[in-house]
């Protein structure tokens, strides 16, 4: 997929002296809609020129109108936008659908987990800070989630939200131990933020342990690499390492509603039927 290209153009109005915004072509991941008034959305997005964004498209929720599915989250798009940074609500044109995540439809899991990404991503960017960086990782996990077999997708849910904290600034320090400087360490502190020795993890409440295979696994998510097969205990230990280091050091990260709704769907389907 070709990237798109941001022309800015200024219009000056001699006789008003005021500037315009030149319209924009962006191509973007659309990460949430809601319904305004009767014909309207208000949807916010994700695009690598101007990071997250929310904007207003007036005849957005007719079928048949110039939006047609364009609009619809799990999707990318190129959206016309009238762009100007500190504003509130942009005013979106026109859009065009260019890629559809059919295959995150196959299944309840990795429907909720492609939803998970989205939200993760509403959660915790702030708008108007690009990271042309995690624009590129969301649609690439988006893609890998549509393939990989059961029980994978929560791995990659988790591999992408450290690498999007480490892109924010936010990595967890895993070369030794976060407090004394030890090159021992077996413990994860979520406090601290990183890897620990026995010793001072042993001191720090909240600190809990984990396997080489676990701590291997860390440092290559968050190196940029994607190891194939991860062991399941390395995959349990990360999903609860990822959960507690994110909910301690991002504000705006308080849980996913989208996995809470995936463990309620599994709860449902495993209840006894009742016989008469």
């Amino acid at each position: 997929m070709s990237h798109s290209v941001l022309r800015r153009p200024r219009k000056v109005s001699a006789a008003r002296g005021s500037i315009e915004m030149a319209p924009l072509r962006v191509e973007a991941l659309i990460l949430r809609n809601l319904r305004l008034g009767d014909t309207s959305r208000i949807v916010t997005v994700l695009s690598r020129e101007l990071g997250k964004w929310s904007g207003v498209a007036k005849g957005g929720r007719d079928p048949k109108g110039r939006f047609g599915a364009s609009l619809e989250i799990m999707s990318i798009s190129t959206l016309v936008v009238y762009f100007r940074a500190g504003r509130d609500l942009q005013t979106i044109s026109e859009g065009s659908l260019e890629r559809e995540f059919r295959g995150l439809l196959s299944t309840s899991e990795r429907y909720h987990h492609g939803c998970a990404v989205l939200e993760f991503l509403d959660r915790v960017l702030e708008e108007g800070s690009p990271v042309p960086e995690v624009y590129d990782l969301s649609v690439r996990v988006l893609a890998l989630m549509e393939e990989v077999p059961e029980g994978r997708p929560s791995y990659l849910l988790r591999a992408f939200q450290l690498r999007t904290a480490g892109w924010l600034g936010y990595a967890p320090r895993l070369e030794r131990c976060v407090i004394c400087g030890a090159q021992e360490v077996c413990h994860f502190g979520m406090a601290e933020g990183g890897l620990l020795c026995r010793d001072c993890g042993g001191r720090c409440s909240g600190a809990i342990p984990l396997g080489a295979g676990t701590m291997q696994l860390l440092r290559s998510l968050c190196a940029g690499s994607l190891p194939r097969n991860p062991s399941r205990d390395a995959c349990r230990e990360l999903e609860r390492v990822a959960e507690g280091f994110l909910s301690y050091h991002l504000e705006r990260y308080r849980g996913l509603r989208s996995l809470r709704a995936l463990s309620e769907v599994g709860r449902l389907r495993q209840r006894p039927t009742a016989t008469r």
